[in-house]
């Protein structure tokens, strides 16, 4: 039996979002695991290694720099998608212990200028930035495929289980033949 393919973009999304789920039984899953989690990745790089201000921002500055939330599922708020990628973002904690501003981490290592300003990254080290995420998420997608093949093998022993489990219980209860 051929299992049909979703036929819109969103359906597919939601689609491989369903299988990583049901792979995260099995396998531990990643932030990369989302499709949409690559794209607020690489928008949250840019705006705080090119803006030319604010090297760290709060929610309402990314909300308002990047035009609402993030997309990606898992993460309501810009400040909840850096928290789950601390490979590329800082992220401050106020006096009750709650998460508040971000900064990029190799911008927030600068030293600053006079005026205490942190000059934005220049654009070769913003792509090598991009291009280590575009990387990990790859990696995480071939690590995702790599035992994908034994998702039906898994399914065929369980209905074969069934099936001799419920054969045997039949034999069971079976009245003896006269």
């Amino acid at each position: 039996m051929k299992q049909e393919k979703p036929e819109s973009n969103e359906e597919t999304e939601d689609y491989v979002w369903l299988i990583s789920k049901v792979k995260g039984w099995f396998f531990k899953p990643s932030s990369y695991s989302d499709p949409a989690r690559l794209a607020d990745v690489m928008a949250l790089i840019q705006v705080l290694a090119q803006a030319p201000h604010d090297t760290i921002r709060s929610e309402t500055g990314l909300q308002k720099e990047l035009q609402g939330t993030p997309s990606s599922k898992g993460a309501s708020t810009w400040i909840d998608l850096a928290e789950s990628h601390r490979e590329f973002f800082r992220v401050q904690v106020d006096k009750n212990n709650k998460a508040n501003r971000v900064a990029l981490i190799w911008r927030h290592v600068l030293d600053t200028d006079e005026d205490g300003k942190r000059a934005p990254l220049s654009p070769e080290v913003t792509i090598k930035l991009l291009d280590l995420a575009t990387s990990l998420y790859d990696r995480e997608a071939q690590r995702r495929q790599r035992f994908q093949y034994l998702l039906p093998l898994l399914a065929a022993l369980l209905a074969g289980a069934f099936l001799i489990g419920s054969k045997l219980i039949e034999l069971a209860f079976s009245q003896p033949a006269k």
